[in-house]
Order: C-alpha cells, then structure tokens, then sequence
C-alpha cells in the first residue's frame, strides 16, 4: 500500500517513529510535512494539567526524534501550511491534489491535533488516527488521565478511520496497557510502548475490509482543571506510599499445588473445580534453601519441574520434583524460571525463560544436571514464557519480547525444534493486559484447543484467561476468548498443567516480612 505519515515539521515521537519502523519494508511511503500552530494555553485553568505534562507525559516513549531518517526510504514528501478555523485545521487543496496524484491508500495522522476530514469525493484516502483511550468509556483527551483518576485497571487505545466526530471513527485495531495508580508517567510508557503494534495490524484491517465492533459511545473528556490535577497529584501520592510500604514489608508466598478434577471440558471448568475442591489441594512441601515454588510443568510421565526461588540469592532455580523427592538440577548460571517441555523425535526436552543471562535455548535433563544442546534458531536474543506447542506437523512458539513487555503476546513457528522458527504472519496474535502472557502449556480439551493467558488487571498472578485457538496453520491464526478463572480463598493461579485428569498450578498468599524489600533487590541484582 501505499501511505502518507503525516507529521508536524520533521519530528515524530520516538513510539510513532517504532510504529513506522514495523511497516517500512511492507508498504511504500510517502510524507507530509505541515507546521501545526501553537495551542492557545490557558495557565489560569488547566496550567497544574501542564505542569504534570511536563513530568509524565514527556517520557522517553514520547520524546521526539528527527524523521525521516536513513533507515526508512521515502517515495516522496510534500511541504504545505494547513489550513485553520478555530481549534479545527484542514488539508489545503494543494495537498489533496497530491495525495491524489500519488494514489496515496492511507494517510497515518502523527500531525496535527484536530483536523476535519474533506468529503470523499476530495479525499478518497481514508486518514487513520491512534487514541489512546477505549472509546466505548473514554473519548477526548488527555490520554490516561481519566483512566488512572477513576480507578480503570487498564487503559485501551484504538486505530480508527478518522471521521469528524471526535474520537467516533471505525476501528481498525485495538490494544489494552496496565494502568499503574501509583504512577502517571508510568501508565503512559507502558502505552506508547505498546502503540506501534498496532499500525501494521491496522493496515491488514483497512486492506482485507474488516472492522472491529467497538461503538464509540463514551465520555468526551477535556483537559482537567486545577483543581481536578491537585486531587489527582494525591491520591498517586497515596497509591506510591502504599506501593512502597508493600514492596518493603509485604511479599507473596508462592507455593505449588495439585488436585484431582476429573473430567473436566475445559481450562476455565477445571480451575472451578479446583477451587471447589480447595481442602483436597496436595501442596508441594518447600526445602530450607527456598522462599517459594512457582511455575510448574509436568515432566514426563512422573516428575514435575518448577522454579524455586533461592532465599540467599533471590534467583530462581530449577527443581524436579517426583514424589517426596526434590531434586535442583544443576548447569543453568542463572535466574530460571517456567520451565517448558516439548518432545522432539522421542526425546524430552526444556526450553525454558533464561531471558537475564542468554538467548533462548534448548536443554536435556541428565540426572541432576540441564545440559545446553543448542540455541534456539531464532532472531530474539530473549523471550518471556516461551511456550511450545506441535500442532499439525509444525512446532509453534508463543511467547513475549521484553522489549514490548507483556501485552504484546507473538508466534513463531519452524517445521522442528531444531529447525529456523520464523515470526508467523498473524503475530503479533494478541495486545492487551489481558492474556497476552502465557500461563503455561496448550492443551487439547473435550472443548477444544485452549490458550492460557496471565490476567494483569489487577495484582499479578492473580488468575488466567482462557482462549480457545480456532484456527492455526503457517499463514493464520485465530482465537476466541472464553472467559477468566481464579480462587476465592488465595491469589492466582498463574501457571496451569494438567495430565491424566490431575490439574498443577501455582497460587500465592501475601505476608508481611521485614525483608521482602532485600529481597526484592536481590532479585534484580
């Protein structure tokens, strides 16, 4: 296709400049250079708003970068002076006249702040728009205020076909990021760092015809008052002392547990029986050495690994547990943790998250000891929770780069564990808070074939989703959220394995300690 990024004099911020970077070998571009006017700034009201602008909003996510640059080829760029009325601008004639000329498809909007879209028979390109709210609850602006002020526990953003309703255009892409209540400037990050994922999926939107049902029906909002921000600027004062005092005197008692389900039809039905099922729980016992069991897997047909948190060193360490026997496995030099299996031509195999000291490998277990058999054949130097899964006679792999964090959940896929795993083309397969990490293995259940996904809504590890995969091949995939599960009576779970009608998984308790904060900093070290 071909596409238009429009953009105020030579800048972009630096997540609308990664946006680009995902869509520059797939689509010829074009640029359109204008100079928007400087807004009309009333200190009187809204100057508190500008204040936190200048602490939150400006962040290394939306600091500004020159564009274009040598990195991406341009097929040509036109200079020219909107036109005003008001707050609202407009493309000059001169500009649509160019556009058309070009045969532009699209024009992505990374300039101007209100703009009135021409009629069609001037402007036949549709012009897309990112905002960084859910429509359906918050319309307007300024993005996340809103969300964090009234207790959302997630912030969703859009790609929508600009209309001159504001913020009530079609949408072509939507993602969800963590609201932190603790931290304005953080809520914000965690957005622009996963806004690009959605331009390329906007664009596969806008060139196959499809919309998302999503009604933009909510509020519009406007920039808060003064005394609205002061309100605000406490309770995040309240949420950071609170944060603080948990991460210094509070931690989570991960432990490991299985109970007998049955029959169950499918993830979600199962995680209720389990919680039925609560006095029935065998939980795993802790060696003096550890602080907590987290993470589990079933390894062959008798033992389970898991990663057990060492209490002098904070790293997490690789256990094998068959029976009441306990067995650290030796040879991984640092923190490990979800330790995922797959068979390869008979033999069982690890390929689990050593994301802090080296690129994503496979081991074999002899004895007491991981042996390192080779890197895995892919262009990620880390993974979050990679997962694998053998469907139909290719082997996929789901898992996060660290560098989009949790709420950007890819696939690869290779024909072997051995072989090349190149990015799918549907991936990345999900954005949001809400199931984009994995919560262990995919198995087939009498419902189908299901998906466990973390739920960030709330406090980590506190419960799954489950997705039902409706299509997978080389080229497509496609899945269905079924619904959440979690327990009454603990936190979680976050991890799930089931065999034979035994389901695994892990859940945590909070309880005060004098050095959860120690710790915690052992733990990053």
């Amino acid at each position: 296709m071909r596409i238009a990024i429009l953009c105020n004099g030579r800048t972009l911020s630096e997540w609308q400049r990664r946006a680009i970077e995902l869509i520059a070998n797939y689509h010829q571009l074009y640029l359109l250079i204008c100079e928007e006017p400087l807004a009309k700034r009333d200190a009187s009201r809204h100057g508190l708003y500008y204040l936190l602008n200048l602490v939150s909003v400006r962040n290394k996510a939306n600091r500004p970068v020159p564009f274009p640059t040598a990195a991406f080829e341009i097929a040509g760029h036109l200079e020219f002076m909107p036109e005003h009325r008001g707050a609202w601008s407009s493309l000059p004639d001169k500009a649509l006249d160019w556009i058309k000329a070009n045969r532009i498809d699209a024009i992505v909007k990374f300039g101007l702040g209100l703009l009135t879209v021409p009629d069609p028979e001037k402007l036949a390109a549709p012009i897309l728009s990112y905002h960084h709210g859910d429509p359906r609850s918050f319309r307007g602006r300024p993005a996340g205020f809103y969300e964090i002020d009234q207790g959302t526990p997630f912030l969703g953003q859009v790609i929508q076909i600009l209309s001159n309703r504001l913020d009530s255009g079609e949408v072509l892409a939507f993602a969800e990021s963590r609201v932190s209540p603790h931290s304005y400037r953080r809520t914000l990050i965690d957005a622009f760092s996963l806004s690009p994922a959605l331009l390329p999926q906007a664009l596969a939107a806008l060139e196959s015809g499809k919309r998302l049902p999503i009604e933009p029906r909510g509020t519009n909002y406007r920039l808060p008052r003064n005394a609205t921000v002061l309100g605000f600027a406490a309770k995040r004062a309240a949420h950071l002392a609170r944060r603080l005092a948990y991460g210094a005197f509070v931690e989570k008692q991960w432990r490991v547990s299985l109970v007998r389900i049955g029959d169950a039809d499918d993830p979600l039905a199962a995680v209720a029986e389990a919680n039925r099922r609560r006095k029935e729980w065998r939980t795993l016992p802790i060696q003096p050495t550890h602080r907590f069991h987290a993470d589990p897997f079933f390894h062959g047909d008798q033992s389970i690994l898991l990663e057990a948190m060492n209490g002098r060193t904070g790293k997490g360490e690789l256990v094998r547990v068959a029976g009441d026997d306990q067995q650290l496995i030796e040879g991984l030099s640092g923190h490990v943790s979800y330790p995922a299996g797959i068979e390869e031509d008979g033999r069982a195999y690890l390929v689990p998250e050593i994301r802090s000291w080296s690129r994503p490998a496979v081991f074999s277990i002899g004895g007491n000891r991981a042996v390192r058999v080779a890197d895995l054949d892919i262009d990620e130097q880390a993974i979050l929770d990679p997962t694998l899964l053998r469907h139909e006679g290719r082997l996929y792999l789901f898992g996060n780069r660290p560098s989009n964090g949790s709420s950007v959940l890819r696939l690869w896929s290779a024909g072997g564990l051995f072989g090349r795993f190149d990015e799918h083309p549907a991936s990345p397969i999900r954005t949001s808070v809400r199931g984009s990490r994995m919560a262990g293995p995919i198995h087939r259940w009498p419902a189908g074939l299901f998906r466990l996904g973390q739920d960030f809504r709330s406090a980590y590890g506190d419960g799954v989703l489950a997705f039902r995969i409706e299509e997978l091949t080389a080229e497509r995939y496609r899945e269905s959220e079924m619904g959440a599960a979690s327990f009454d009576e603990v936190k979680g779970p976050h991890t799930i394995d089931v065999r034979r009608g035994e389901l695994l998984f892990d859940w945590y308790e909070e309880r005060g300690s004098p050095f959860a904060g120690v710790r915690r900093l052992l733990n990053r070290l």
